[in-house]
């Protein structure tokens, strides 16, 4: 169990290193958006926030159309997405989410963001 949580913890601290390197690195008029890769997949990698909320961060590492989440919990799903969709399975049956217009978002079916 200890394990785990220092696990998650390690996890939680590289997702905020490196949201705080990519702010001091990035203008701040630059969104951070999804590009398309070579195989038509778009781009998820990185720190995302739960509703927007820097305070409670969450990680995607993605490996093609393949890619391991976890949420603000430290609670690690496995998935996979296409351009503009991803789909998580945390366990208890898969949710589906839609990359948003302006890309700065994923808004998933149960009505999270």
């Amino acid at each position: 169990m200890l394990i785990c949580w220092r696990t998650r913890l390690t996890l939680v601290a590289i997702a905020l290193l490196g949201s705080a390197a990519t702010h001091l690195s990035v203008p701040a008029y630059d969104v951070a958006q999804a590009r398309v890769l070579a195989q038509g997949v778009g781009n998820f990698d990185g720190p995302w926030y739960v509703g927007g909320d820097l305070t409670m961060p969450a990680l995607i590492l993605q490996a093609g159309t393949s890619m391991t989440l976890m949420n603000e919990q430290g609670r690690v799903a496995t998935g996979s997405l296409t351009i503009n969709r991803i789909t998580a399975d945390w366990g208890d049956g898969p949710i589906a989410g839609n990359l948003s217009g302006d890309q700065r978002q994923i808004d998933w079916a149960n009505g999270t963001f």
